[in-house]
């Protein structure tokens, strides 16, 4: 099968290691705990849809662009029958990696931050012959590495800037690769927690929207934490408490990520870019100085 030619070749990687581009923005908590508060205090404004019971089968418009099939990419909406088959997926998987690398190798040169492109770019070649259950243990692995790459991906995502497609639509699919593959652990009847510094009309917002009958959702990949006490660590004025209830028979919305992540004491549980959610109650603690957002997330 002949591929086409939008690959990386002989690119140099530097003698790095992930730890070196962990420095910025992580807070060392004694000497075995360190805590991210840009992570999971990303804030993303309410978008509103039609409220159908969670039955909705459409993901968001830019994610819909990035999953629609194309020769040699991968065909996400067949995972959605949980078909998997490792000898025809792997060319289409390693053809993935390589389109990632090329579009991280322009955004580390734009952004000026190259020894983290490397970084990823390496990490990326080493999954060209692995299994599609090893490949998205170790995608997971990345996405949870302090780089540009996750944030960059979830403002792409938030601004749905259909130019980036090209560069950041290989990662989405291979992350929607990994919610949807069998080794995925599935999470749903928790509670999770994320952290938010939101500002009063966006707070406003929250509580006209726990008046009505609409759900909403978040455009991102959304980082939530098994821990409360994670969530409150930060100086934020919002705690978004997650109520996850499952009503998709066939489909992974919020899966467990701490085992593979660079960072597992953050109990990370990543929910689906699109997730839907309503909004039950918001309730101020005058003590903690913080507001208390209850939400039903719908996985």
């Amino acid at each position: 099968m002949h591929h086409p030619t939008d690959t990386i070749m002989n690119i140099n990687i530097s003698p790095l290691s992930s730890n070196q581009i962990e420095q910025e923005e992580v807070v060392s908590i004694q000497s075995t705990e360190r805590r991210r508060p840009g992570r999971f205090n990303v804030i993303e404004a309410l978008k509103a849809k039609t409220f159908d019971n969670g039955e909705s089968k459409n993901p968001v418009p830019v994610v819909e662009e990035c999953l629609t099939p194309r020769e040699y990419c991968l065909n996400i909406h067949r995972y959605e029958s949980l078909f998997f088959d490792p000898i025809t997926e792997r060319p289409a998987i390693k053809h993935e990696l390589q389109l990632l690398a090329t579009g991280l190798k322009k955004v580390g040169n734009e952004l000026g931050k190259q020894p983290e492109s490397e970084i990823l770019i390496k990490s990326l070649f080493e999954l060209m012959d692995l299994s599609s259950n090893e490949v998205c243990q170790e995608c997971l692995r990345i996405y949870s590495m302090q780089t540009f790459l996750y944030s960059h991906l979830n403002q792409f995502l938030r601004e749905a800037d259909h130019s980036k497609i090209k560069i950041y639509g290989p990662f989405v699919r291979l992350l929607c690769l990994c919610f949807q593959h069998p080794s995925s652990v599935e999470v749903h009847g928790i509670t999770v927690y994320r952290g938010m510094n939101l500002s009063l009309s966006m707070i406003d917002d929250y509580k006209e929207a726990a008046k009505n009958s609409i759900s909403y959702r978040w455009s991102g990949f959304s980082s939530t934490s098994k821990s409360q006490e994670f969530a409150e660590f930060f100086d934020t004025n919002t705690v978004f408490i997650m109520q996850l209830k499952k009503i998709y028979s066939r489909q992974k919305k919020a899966i467990d990520i701490s085992d593979y992540s660079q960072f597992p004491e953050e109990e990370e549980i990543l929910l689906r870019t699109g997730v839907e959610f309503t909004v039950e109650n918001v309730n101020y603690d005058g003590k903690k100085k913080k507001h208390y957002i209850n939400l039903n997330v719908y996985v």
